[in-house]
């Protein structure tokens, strides 16, 4: 028994080892492989000969791929070097970085060894010079490597004097010949490119991608008889690996020269260098919207600085793009900025870079044409895989060639998907700043597409100024019609992955806001998202100022005011049609027989103490200067009591000025107040008096016909209303209360209430009150108490109210209320009394039954 267990024991550590064994081979492999001839970079590559191993048993599996087969049969080359020649290339090539600035092995001109060979094609048999190409190590650091071909000028090939042959895992397999083929549809010339197979000295057929080489001989068969053909890539200098091209023409080489050109100058690369503004004079608008439309297609982030290729036609005077080694990538924002310092200059543009994303949209939105793209793409893909399968020299496995060409498809699938999902995108925040003056708008663009301003409602014939960038109106601001793409909105490229975020402006002579903004994306032309908006009224604090205001300031602006001790005063009969602001420390002291006369929605706000001395014989007066409510008699954070005595205010409103609502035509806010034989009637707004986070201190008051609340009393620790009496007339249409108490606790004593709209006493959200002596007569509810209050009511009389006493909760976040009621009168009320939520009334200490 024993000896079983042992066993056991050492088979399961065996099969442990075999498993860690093939984990480990395993995370090699996908360590490896999956970043093709890059695989130096992981730390497996770094190890010496462990990338050699794990490849070789990554190929090991490599009969298990056989692909479908070709629709049609790839061009067949040989090549034969002399083997002491093939050595002369192998022993010139890089072993090391030539600089620590490089990243990788880099092929500089001495490495370039030209030696002699025989190509035989089509039947024939040709002396050539050969070398290998390719600037970075994995077209040349390998078994298979890329190639230039030159054939003899007496003997040229099909008219060819250079060709090309690349590995086509560096080109993204069918992918480069794909962004090709739809290159020439887009009207873009390109060398020709076809695939091809090659044996080297007797090797197994190994694919290639090959491109007839910049030569003038391929620029005569595109047409271009007198052009300058330029390139940008490659080492010159030992501190740099790629050469900064924009910084100067020496960094800007010419495979072909045109022959007009007297000194084989420079003077078109020139002049894109210095001159950026000038840039789109020197191409085809056309060609440029289908040449950066071309790379986002591919999602390629591979057209940069080195790989720019362009056509200077000497008998049209301009650069002619040409795209190459565009490659193929997973698209993932069409807002990020472009790669190379033309397309930075050129398409910051927004117009031009809209006319692109149009381009792209109407493409991608054809399902004819994205269907003949991917059908392009798996034929050829179809094409080449057997051949790659079958490829002995090839650097990577078949494993990973199989992965990489269905990455390669579902990228060309992905792409259309992405674009549609990029252009649909378009975002947009709106501001709207109100002022006397008008309407300025921000609108802030947050991309991909770019959205326009496309219609504001109800004010068609307002006339629209678009914003130069110095942020106010002026003479230099563009006067624009919601037409066309005159109201475009875009937003910057994405640089160093910060969100797109553009702010426009706009200014709309306008006298009223806010406004109804339509905008739409300028691409697909669907509304575009609203993620944000805010409406910034800036005349709630326009006369801020005021308050700071040192007293001869004041009066200077307000010469119907005069000195007065350490503050100003009013006296005679004057008339305000604007709003006067009352400084800090400025008491203001109204004397008797005076009259105020308001024009049309004007308010007088203290922030002072005011003191109001009129007298039986000649009150103060505040009445209409038109026949418009004025607007309100306001003091806010006075920091000393105010008073009023003997003063009638009659037909004002509301008002709000310096972020302050007022709702009473006479409101303090905090700001202590005794009011005494004092009128308040006509009143337009929601209360006649509105006093707030004070305690009450009134008597002797007169409320008559208010077309809203008579008295609004909130959040007041303590206080009395006494001998007060509040009438509303038949044909007055109120719906208001006669009192309105919240968040308060106070007294009131001997008061009388008539007709009131709505409640004569409504007691809410916390509130406690103690009434003693009241007449409450004609109004739709007696008392209401409500939303958690507690109301003590002695010697009242409820008399013809649609209902005496109701209880209920309105806020459900607060408690039932409740209200004791002793020695009272109820007389012809529709209904005495009505309890809800919970709500509890008593009458001399009897619970009445809901």
């Amino acid at each position: 028994m024993r000896s079983i267990r042992l066993l056991l024991g050492v088979l399961t550590g065996v099969i442990l080892l075999q498993g860690l064994g093939l984990l480990l081979v395993g995370i090699l492999i996908y360590q490896t492989t999956p970043q093709g001839v890059l695989a130096r970079d992981t730390f497996v590559g770094r190890i010496p000969g462990i990338l050699s191993l794990v490849r070789v048993i990554d190929r090991s599996m490599n009969i298990f791929y056989w692909g479908q087969s070709a629709p049609d049969t790839l061009p067949y080359y040989v090549l034969h070097m002399d083997p002491g020649d093939l050595a002369k290339i192998e022993d010139a090539l890089p072993r090391v970085p030539p600089s620590s600035s490089y990243g990788n092995l880099f092929l500089q001109d001495e490495n370039q060894v030209w030696v002699k060979g025989e190509f035989q094609a089509d039947g024939e048999i040709f002396d050539v010079d050969v070398r290998v190409r390719g600037d970075l190590f994995n077209h040349w650091a390998y078994r298979k490597k890329s190639w230039r071909i030159r054939f003899s000028k007496e003997k040229l090939w099909r008219g060819i004097r250079e060709i090309t042959l690349i590995i086509p895992e560096d080109r993204a397999w069918f992918g480069e010949i794909l962004n090709v083929e739809r290159a020439q549809k887009f009207g873009l010339p390109q060398p020709p490119t076809r695939f091809v197979t090659m044996s080297l000295n007797g090797s197994s057929p190994m694919l290639y991608i090959e491109f007839e080489h910049w030569t003038k001989e391929m620029l005569e068969k595109l047409g271009f008889g007198d052009a300058n053909l330029y390139q940008t890539g490659g080492g010159s200098s030992s501190f740099d690996q790629w050469d900064p091209i924009e910084e100067s023409t020496g960094y800007w080489k010419k495979y072909v020269s045109a022959h007009s050109t007297p000194f084989d100058s420079k003077e078109e690369v020139d002049l894109l260098l210095r001159a950026p503004e000038k840039m789109r004079l020197l191409f085809d608008e056309d060609q440029l919207v289908k040449w950066y439309a071309h790379s986002l297609l591919a999602g390629s982030k591979h057209v940069i600085d080195h790989n720019i290729r362009l056509l200077f036609d000497r008998s049209r005077g301009r650069f002619i793009p040409i795209p190459w080694d565009v490659h193929l990538y997973g698209l993932s924002n069409i807002a990020q900025s472009p790669n190379n310092f033309l397309w930075r200059a050129i398409f910051a543009d927004p117009i031009l870079r809209l006319k692109v994303y149009r381009f792209l949209w109407e493409y991608v939105s054809d399902d004819k044409k994205v269907q003949s793209d991917i059908d392009r793409a798996e034929y050829l893909r179809a094409l080449i895989e057997r051949s790659a399968y079958r490829d002995t020299v090839k650097l990577p496995s078949n494993r990973a060639v199989k992965n990489d060409l269905d990455m390669r498809m579902a990228q060309v699938r992905g792409n259309f998907e992405v674009m549609k999902k990029e252009l649909s995108l378009s975002e947009v925040l709106i501001d709207q700043r109100i002022s006397d003056h008008g309407v300025t708008l921000d609108i802030t663009a947050r991309g991909t597409s770019p959205a326009v301003l496309s219609k504001i409602s109800d004010a068609e014939e307002a006339r629209i100024y678009r914003d130069t960038g110095d942020g106010i109106l002026g003479k230099d601001d563009r006067e624009i019609r919601l037409e066309g793409d005159e109201g475009l909105l875009w937003a910057d490229f994405v640089e160093n992955g910060k969100a797109p975020y553009t702010r426009h402006r706009f200014f709309v002579a306008l006298s009223n806001g806010p406004l109804n903004i339509e905008v739409r994306n300028a691409v697909t032309g669907k509304k575009a998202t609203v993620i944000g908006k805010s409406i910034i009224d800036e005349r709630t604090f326009a006369a801020l100022d005021g308050v700071k205001t040192d007293r001869n300031t004041f009066i200077r602006r307000y010469p119907a005011f005069e000195a007065f001790g350490d503050g100003v005063r009013l006296i005679g009969t004057h008339t305000f049609l604007e709003d006067v602001i009352i400084p800090k420390d400025v008491p203001l002291t109204v004397g008797a027989g005076t009259t105020v006369r308001m024009g049309s929605g004007v308010s007088m706000v203290s922030y002072s103490p005011v003191k109001i001395e009129g007298t039986s014989a000649a009150p103060v007066r505040f009445i209409p200067a038109t026949k418009n409510p004025w607007g309100v008699l306001g003091v806010l954070h006075a920091g000393g009591a105010s008073s009023v005595s003997w003063a009638e205010f009659d037909g004002g409103g509301q008002d709000a000025v310096n972020g302050t609502f007022m709702s009473g035509m006479v409101a303090f806010h905090s700001s202590p107040v005794t009011i005494r034989d004092s009128i308040f009637r006509h009143a337009h707004g929601d209360d006649a008096l509105n006093i707030k986070y004070i305690p009450a201190d009134l008597a002797r008051l007169r409320f008559e016909d208010n077309a809203a609340d008579a008295i609004d009393i909130d959040v007041a620790s303590g206080g009395i209303l006494e001998d007060s009496i509040f009438t509303v007339s038949d044909i007055v249409d109120s719906n208001g209360d006669g009192i309105d108490l919240s968040w308060s606790s106070v007294i009131l004593k001997n008061v009388t209430i008539r007709g009131s709209g709505d409640k004569c006493i409504s007691i809410g959200e916390s509130s406690q009150l103690l009434i003693q002596g009241a007449t409450l007569e004609g109004c739709s509810m007696g008392i209401a108490v409500k939303d958690g209050s507690k109301a003590r009511a002695e010697r009242v009389i409820l008399r013809k109210n649609a209902i005496g006493i109701a209880g209920y909760v309105k806020k459900p976040e607060f408690a039932a209320p409740s209200i004791e009621v002793f020695d009272g009168v109820f007389e012809q009320n529709g209904k005495d009394f009505l309890t809800l939520s919970g709500a509890t009334i008593a009458v001399d200490g009897v619970g009445v039954v809901p």
